[in-house]
This record gives structure tokens, C-alpha cells and sequence, in this order.
């Protein structure tokens, strides 16, 4: 009889007990490049927890039901240390560190791409583009951009909108299948000056770092990162898969 009670009781119990998601891992690294070169990056995986409150019993009078895996979007993170040419400045082998805050999330066999990118100290985004890719029915084997603001108060920056188009045109041939349709949202916060007052100028310092972060070799460099995080992020969600 005491089994049957113990029994009872651990079925009771795991009835209670919130269910885990599959594979949530976020991995987030730091990684620093540019004119010295690229170190190694160290991946630290992140469990996130899910329907996990140990502080108070749970008020669900059923078992709560855990979204499905293909919901669950892949999701992966790095932190850039980009360092670029100082060439305003007189002094020798002077350089300016830009961190770019970048991610990426793949949201199953949907061809639709989240895209982020922050070089504030916050790690905020102020803006969001929408980049719609489609083969051109007029060109064999082109495509066809279209590129359109969603949120944000930085619509007169055309650099912003020079990101969105540039980032679909790497990724356009790294699609699973050939002539398929991208959809690709793209958040995004560039470094710019802090100083409201147009009278008075901003520090020499700050004007330097926002020209630098506005450069043609950080827009390279941050296309060419954000490309190889997508190929990683693809692999791992077939590997998942």
C-alpha cells in the first residue's frame, strides 16, 4: 500500500513540474579584430530558463504546454571589438575601437531573418528596416530589392537603409534553395554625436569615434561578421534539426 502511495505521489508531483524547452542556448562572445587581426572567441552557452518560478508553487491547474521547437527561433550573439585607422590624428599607429553588438535569429524553415546591430553603449535599437528580396522575374538568377522603415526616427539616414540592402545581397546566395525569397528585418542603432545644442560643437573626440564608426571599413567589417553568423546559425539549426 505505502508504494502505491509513493507512486501516486510522484505521478502528482511531476504533473506539476514545468516542462523544459528543447535547445533554448543563446551563446554570446566577444571577439576583437581589424588591423592586428581577429583573436579566438570564447563561447560561453546560456540555458536560458523557461516556466521556472522555485519562489512560489504553480498557479496553472493543468500542465502548461511548451511552444513547439520550430517556434523557437535560433538565436545567437557576438560582441565585436572593430578597430579602425585613426587618420585624423597625427600621432603614429593611433586606432579607434568601435564594439558592435550584433545578432541573429533564424525562426525555423520561415526564410524570414531578424538581423541586429548596436554600436551604442546601451546596446539599444533605434531602428527598424525591413529588406524584402525576390528573384526579378525580368533576369535570370537576379533579384530585386525592396527596402522600407518600420520603426525609428532616423529615416533621413540613408546609411541605415545602405545596411538593410547590403546585408540581403550577402545572404541572398547563402539561401537553402536557389530563386527563394528573403525576408529580412533589420534592427539597427549606429554611433552618433550626444550633443543637442547645434551651437555649440561637440568634443573632437566624440566627432572622431562617430566618423570612424560611420566608416566604409566598419560597414565592411560588420557585413562580413554578420554573414558568418548567419552561416553558423544555419548550421546549427540543420544540426538541431
Amino acid at each position: 500500500m505505502s508504494d502505491n502511495n509513493s507512486n501516486a505521489n510522484d505521478r502528482a508531483k511531476s504533473k506539476q513540474e514545468p516542462l523544459s524547452l528543447k535547445d533554448l542556448v543563446i551563446t554570446s562572445t566577444t571577439e576583437e579584430f581589424g588591423a592586428a587581426g581577429t583573436a579566438a572567441a570564447t563561447t560561453q552557452p546560456t540555458t536560458l530558463p523557461v516556466f521556472q518560478d522555485n519562489n512560489s508553487p504553480p498557479k496553472l491547474t493543468a500542465t502548461p504546454a511548451a511552444p513547439l521547437p520550430s517556434a523557437i527561433p535560433v538565436t545567437l550573439t557576438r560582441l565585436y571589438h572593430i578597430k579602425v585607422e585613426d587618420d585624423d590624428n597625427n600621432s603614429n599607429n593611433s586606432t579607434i575601437t568601435i564594439p558592435t553588438h550584433c545578432f541573429v535569429q533564424l525562426f525555423g524553415a520561415d526564410s524570414t531573418v531578424v538581423i541586429g546591430i548596436s554600436q551604442g553603449p546601451s546596446q539599444k535599437i533605434g531602428n527598424y528596416l525591413l529588406c524584402q528580396a525576390e528573384p526579378n522575374p525580368l533576369q535570370i538568377k537576379a533579384y530585386q530589392y525592396q527596402v522600407s522603415h518600420l520603426l525609428g526616427g532616423n529615416r533621413d539616414d540613408t546609411l541605415l537603409e545602405v545596411y538593410a540592402k547590403r546585408l540581403a545581397e550577402v545572404l541572398v546566395p547563402t539561401l537553402p534553395s536557389p530563386l527563394q525569397p528573403l525576408t529580412l528585418v533589420l534592427g539597427i542603432s549606429l554611433l552618433h554625436t550626444n550633443n543637442k545644442n547645434k551651437n555649440i560643437s561637440p568634443p573632437e573626440e566624440e566627432v572622431a569615434r562617430v566618423k570612424a564608426a560611420r566608416s566604409p571599413e566598419v560597414f565592411r567589417s560588420v557585413v562580413d561578421v554578420m554573414s558568418k553568423l548567419y552561416v553558423e546559425a544555419m548550421e546549427r539549426s540543420t544540426n538541431d534539426g
